[in-house]
């Protein structure tokens, strides 16, 4: 922030947290995903949880109904190193 913003404008800034992921198909579609849903994958499929360099998060393969989904879920760990340092 500028030295030259107002007090008032200083209180207008407002923080995004990541507490969602996303499931897609790998054959196209997808949507949202949050921890209940995520920890019911991880239940259900029991799939290996893998490190993305170039996103920089955590993500999974599984297998449902002949189609392979991937799907992105931040961790706290994610979140915290996001908010600090981009």
């Amino acid at each position: 922030m500028s030295p030259s913003k107002k007090p008032e404008e200083l209180k207008k800034i407002l923080v995004g947290l990541n507490f969602y992921g996303y499931d897609y198909r790998v054959s196209g579609g997808g949507s949202a995903v949050v921890s209940h849903q995520f920890k019911q994958l991880l239940e259900t499929h029991h799939p290996n949880l893998l490190w993305s360099d170039k996103n920089m998060e955590p993500y999974l393969y599984y297998h449902e109904n002949n189609n392979k989904h991937i799907v992105y879920f931040p961790s706290s760990n994610v979140s915290f190193f996001s908010f600090f340092f981009f």
